[in-house]
């Protein structure tokens, strides 16, 4: 498999501000199978996707950035 930096970054964050894939799908408004597939490189997510990441994680413009990035934007 190939690696999946975007999906080490959210897997990361989570921990950094101790939320579940629950909890982070909630916020999300989406499932924990599918945050679950983010993190493994299973699935590939939009750019809105991590613009939501990014807001619900409070994270700033550079980790924002480093999220685009890795996410393929």
């Amino acid at each position: 498999m190939k690696e999946n930096g975007f999906g080490q970054l959210l897997k990361f964050w989570r921990g950094v501000h101790s939320l579940s894939q629950e909890a982070l799908a909630l916020s999300l408004d989406s499932s924990t199978r599918h945050i679950s597939c983010l993190e493994n490189g299973k699935a590939r997510p939009s750019r809105p996707m991590i613009e939501n990441i990014t807001r619900v994680l409070s994270l700033g413009e550079r980790d924002g950035c480093h999220l685009l990035l890795a996410g393929g934007f």
